[in-house]
């Protein structure tokens, strides 16, 4: 998930790795999510899009409602 400038992977139980893509566009240097007082919200927006993708997903509701 890119919540700019942040990066965020995840792989369902815990936070894999976190990247600045401003000050490190090529991702050579990882940030410690726990000095990283960002982490945290956008920890929270990616649970929220994963539980709305299996909610919908589970109600065959992938699309977009007009």
């Amino acid at each position: 998930m890119i919540d700019h400038p942040i990066l965020l992977a995840h792989d369902g139980q815990k936070v894999t790795y976190l990247y600045n893509i401003k000050q490190n566009p090529l991702l050579q240097e990882r940030l410690d999510t726990a000095k990283v007082t960002k982490s945290k919200p956008i920890k929270n927006k990616l649970k929220a899009v994963l539980q709305e993708f299996s909610t919908r997903l589970h109600r065959n509701k992938l699309y977009y409602e007009y």
